[in-house]
């Protein structure tokens, strides 16, 4: 509060928290990118720092300085997705404390804040949710495996999917045998867990529950941050969390061929990786090939064992990734 003579003025700090972590997110990214954007988005960041008043929309940031249509739009449509019937929902119990932000992965997930310096770390449980229609129309688009590979690769142990129905299931896009095969098969092979709900409302109701139940499990404890994936006597800070979940973080040639495996029918991200601990990357498999008659070449990868239960990969699929990356199959 600055008082000059008989006028009093009060200056918020950050009149515009949220609208400014967006545009610090946004303009981190870009300066990653080396994108044209950048100069752009340190302007807004300027002037929107700058401004003394709260900002209600996108629309209303138009006034200054940076702002352009596609940005302001941008910032609406991210507003529409904080006031989304979940976040209300949530206002349904009011012990139950919760924050809105952009996650790079995942829906949900747990942090623990330093009481003193306000450090954040983040538990090693993550949440992604889906109703039945959003599901069918993921594997229709290629999102769900996208979405299980980075998932898996976000350094958290316990990964589960929460599953919604939607009304009676009867218009999901796939048949629902389809959809009951998809999720079955990401948690046999894949090693999530999967939880159904009835609606909403009984999915806020587990959230919660499973709030109170971590609450207990980790607020006596003493925790220790890192930089690094976790482990059983660390938690990565929320800060490197958000930074390697990034989809436009560089994949290494392993990652690339991991993505590319997944495509195949029956490779689940396990049998993926247990080929790519093997075959580092697509030409080290295709030189192996290459010493390989055909029968020997499509049963290379059959015995390699996959998953904590040590399974092996198997015939079937060894063969489709044979087939794939040689041209013998078609002679």
């Amino acid at each position: 509060m600055n008082t000059v003579g008989n006028r009093i003025t009060y200056k918020r700090k950050r009149p515009n928290p949220m609208f400014q972590e967006w545009l610090e997110e946004l303009h981190e990214e870009a300066k990653e990118k080396g994108s044209k954007l950048e100069p752009m988005l340190r302007e807004a960041l300027d002037s929107l720092s700058k401004y003394p008043l709260p900002l209600n929309s996108g629309a209303e940031c138009a006034i200054l300085r940076g702002f352009q249509k596609k940005l302001c739009i941008f910032l609406d449509k991210r507003l529409s997705k904080k006031n989304d019937p979940t976040m209300v929902q949530f206002k349904k119990f009011p012990d139950l404390k919760h924050e809105y932000r952009s996650l790079k992965v995942g829906d949900f997930l747990w942090i623990a804040r330093h009481r003193v310096n306000n450090e954040e770390l983040v538990l090693p449980y993550i949440i992604e949710r889906k109703r039945m229609d959003d599901l069918g129309a993921s594997i229709k688009d290629g999102r769900f495996h996208e979405q299980k590979f980075r998932l898996k690769k976000c350094g958290l142990k316990h990964v589960l999917y929460l599953i919604e129905n939607y009304g009676k299931n009867k218009h999901v896009g796939l048949p629902l045998q389809a959809l009951r095969q998809a999720l079955a098969n990401t948690k046999v092979q894949d090693g999530f867990k999967i939880h159904m709900t009835d609606s909403l409302t009984h999915s806020t109701r587990f959230l919660a529950m499973m709030t109170k139940r971590l609450t207990l499990e980790f607020k006596d404890q003493s925790l220790v941050g890192c930089n690094h994936e976790q482990s059983p006597t660390k938690l990565m800070t929320y800060e490197y969390f958000s930074k390697t979940s990034m989809k436009t973080k560089k994949m290494s040639v392993m990652e690339t061929f991991v993505k590319m495996l997944v495509q195949l029918k029956g490779m689940s991200l396990e049998k993926a990786l247990a080929v790519t601990n093997k075959f580092k990357t697509l030409r080290c498999i295709i030189e192996a090939y290459k010493q390989c008659g055909q029968r020997e070449g499509q049963l290379l990868l059959a015995n390699l064992k996959y998953g904590d239960l040590n399974r092996n990969v198997g015939p079937t699929v060894s063969k489709s990734v044979y087939d794939l990356f040689t041209e013998r199959s078609s002679e």
